[in-house]
């Protein structure tokens, strides 16, 4: 009955998953609307409705973080309200449990050398390739439309949402029904597929191992969000000094083997 109910709430789970995206585009096209035509038209005696849409439409457009953010918020909160109706603490469900320090600094120390690996990895392997092109190009687009907000929402909203989806309400159903490496995987895949991106993607998913697994083998989610947000923090810093490799992947398992420190 256990692993029943656990494919249920994790079916549940993905359904939000797949139509929270579409309620926030809706959410938010209703906002700009309603915005545009108090603020733009409001001093204006013709309404000019092509304008009007081109400008919804593109606000809608350059607001590509702002919708993942908040469909990450409304699948917690739908997520928050199937818990609690199985009569469920959503805390203990998604592993918001008291973590030791060590594992925070490990977590933060892995995830900024888990960043540099894969920056230095993705340059090389895919050095001149449109893929590559593509994804700076696309970066860079974000951080340039609105570059406070893209930077409060990828490195402080993010981490948090993200994490309490994916490797908190998420990973937990799927274990009650599914093995726990199954579990990696499949978080794993659904939080590539989220990142749209190809390139992020591939390192996305990287990363959702790294994560799921930590989420595994400690059944606590402070240290994910760390590891998280320090991996987000990075993409804002530009240094000129380059690190060899090999002691970034040393760096890397150091604080990643800190992570898994399971003594409380």
């Amino acid at each position: 009955m256990v692993r029943i109910w656990g494919a249920l709430e994790a079916l549940a789970f993905f359904g939000i998953y797949c139509t929270a995206v579409y309620i926030a585009r809706f959410l938010l096209y209703v906002f700009f609307a309603v915005y545009y035509a108090i603020v733009g038209y409001i001093d204006h005696a013709l309404f000019d409705a092509v304008r009007f849409s081109e400008e919804v439409n593109h606000a809608i457009a350059a607001s590509r973080v702002e919708i993942v953010i908040l469909a990450d918020i409304i699948m917690i909160l739908l997520c928050a309200v199937v818990i609690f109706a199985r009569g469920g603490s959503f805390r203990k469900y998604v592993g918001l449990e008291r973590t030791n320090v060590l594992q925070i600094i490990g977590a933060l120390v892995a995830g900024a050398a888990v960043w540099y690996v894969s920056i230095t990895l993705l340059s090389d392997l895919l050095a001149g390739t449109s893929a590559l092109k593509n994804y700076t190009h696309h970066v860079g687009k974000l951080n340039q439309a609105h570059p406070y907000v893209t930077f409060a929402l990828t490195v402080l909203v993010a981490p948090f949402t993200e994490e309490l989806m994916f490797r908190g309400a998420l990973f937990n159903s799927v274990t009650r029904f599914l093995n726990k490496p199954l579990a990696v995987i499949i978080t794993s895949l659904l939080f590539a597929i989220a990142h749209g991106d190809p390139v992020q993607m591939g390192y996305a998913f990287v990363l959702g191992v790294m994560l799921s697994f930590i989420r595994a083998e400690t059944g606590k989610l402070y240290p994910c969000i760390a590891m998280h947000f320090a991996f987000n923090l990075m993409n804002y810093f530009i240094s000129g000094y380059v690190m060899p490799l090999w002691i970034a992947i040393v760096i890397s398992c150091i604080g990643y083997g800190l992570a898994l420190y399971k003594k409380a």
